[in-house]
């Protein structure tokens, strides 16, 4: 938890300390601008990541890689922005098989949240609180039905910092943590306990532009 913690005031930190000694530009992620205005984004991103249970007799600790695309759509007023997001991932296991009891976490993850953002010179920061959130499991139970995790709990969180380095394009960095309270099976939805509620979290590297 510190360590998240420790990210998470790096990415703040760092865009407040370099715009400090930068002078504010015109454009999208200027503090000069001013006014009500539309952002858009879309972008790509890939990384690493974990997934597992408190109750390591449940869901095992494992590794992955993680790669999906986003798009963003919002209202911008001066360093401000407001808007949602909508986000597609795959999460592909790592970890083999064999050394968790041959079960397999990869899947594909369908992310919507509300986002809130902060542009300081180059810098955007962004955070997104995912109020929905599914985790499809690429293999199914043992008979034979799809098993989708679902139920994001608060708070699950990203927090991104983008750099611009062109006119509509940017490079950035990304931290997500999604805790899930529910798990469907056939259509059948069962509330998980606490300690055995799955956690994927990850961080990421992030390319795209925006309009």
């Amino acid at each position: 938890m510190k360590k998240i913690y420790s990210f998470v005031f790096l990415l703040v930190l760092i865009p407040v300390v370099v715009a400090a000694q930068v002078p504010a530009k015109s454009g999208r992620l200027s503090r000069g601008s001013k006014g009500f205005g539309f952002y858009g984004s879309v972008s790509a991103k890939g990384g690493l990541g974990s997934s597992g249970a408190d109750d390591t007799n449940v869901v095992d600790s494992r590794d992955h890689y993680r790669y999906g695309a986003e798009a963003t759509l919002g209202l911008r007023y001066g360093a401000f922005l407001i808007g949602a997001s909508g986000e597609y991932n795959l999460w592909k296991q790592k970890t083999k098989p064999s050394k968790v009891d041959d079960t397999n976490m990869s899947g594909r993850q369908i992310n919507i949240a509300p986002i809130a953002g902060l542009s300081l010179g180059p810098f955007l920061l962004l955070g997104k609180t995912h109020l929905k959130s599914t985790m499809t499991l690429d293999k199914k139970s043992a008979g034979g039905d799809e098993v989708v995790y679902t139920s994001p709990s608060m708070p699950g969180y990203s927090a991104q910092l983008n750099y611009k380095i062109g006119s509509m394009s940017f490079i950035g960095v990304e931290y997500s943590s999604i805790t899930y309270k529910k798990v469907e099976v056939d259509g059948e939805s069962d509330k998980l306990d606490s300690k055995n509620q799955v956690t994927y979290s990850g961080w990421g590297l992030v390319y795209g532009f925006m309009f």
